[in-house]
């Protein structure tokens, strides 16, 4: 009779431990993979869009909205106070230094991130390797704060949500929410 009581409880316990290994290692499901990248995605633009309103209102209350190492940089622009710039990889300094003091001779010769920003010309922005670059080095350029904040950039967000989720899950539904067909080709070309 022992034995048969020791045994069903090793038996209980057994599936105890079964059920939540399972519930411990589940695989997350496709919203927490969307909510998460879609959410960092928001919060990125609206960081972009307190350091655009900063450059274009001057107005440091922005700044203090960014977490630490973007208000010291976005500060430090508003005061041309390029000392932040000596904490930045060596490699990375001269182009701090030029944007801060939107002085585009302290750039390398063909750093068109550098050169567009220190100067403010979109011709720069062109130059870059992929449409996604462009696209961002405009924004910042145009120094248009709304387009962090708009109906588009919550969808772009969406979108690439959804790549991330199709991804993480391997499920190619999930590209079949994507707006933009540009982006919903190439989610489906991961499959």
């Amino acid at each position: 009779m022992n034995k048969k009581i020791i045994l069903i409880i090793v038996i209980i316990i057994l599936i105890a431990v079964g059920a939540v290994l399972f519930f411990l290692l589940k695989p997350k499901g496709y919203k927490s993979y969307f909510n998460e990248e879609f959410d960092n995605c928001m919060e990125l633009n609206q960081q972009k869009y307190y350091q655009a309103m900063a450059r274009k209102t001057r107005d440091a209350t922005y700044c203090d909205k960014l977490p630490a190492e973007g208000k010291t940089k976005c500060l430090a622009g508003l005061k041309k106070d390029v000392s932040v710039c000596d904490e930045y990889p060596e490699e990375q300094q001269a182009g701090c230094k030029a944007e801060i003091l939107q002085n585009p001779e302290l750039c390398e010769l063909f750093d068109y991130w550098c050169l567009a920003y220190a100067s403010g010309d979109e011709k720069y922005c062109q130059q870059l390797e992929d449409e996604a670059s462009t696209k961002e080095c405009l924004e910042y350029v145009r120094n248009d704060a709304e387009v962090f904040i708009s109906p588009q950039a919550e969808q772009t967000c969406k979108d690439s949500a959804y790549v991330n989720a199709a991804i993480q899950t391997q499920d190619v539904y999930m590209c079949n929410k994507i707006i933009d067909p540009a982006v919903k080709q190439s989610c489906l070309d991961v499959f």
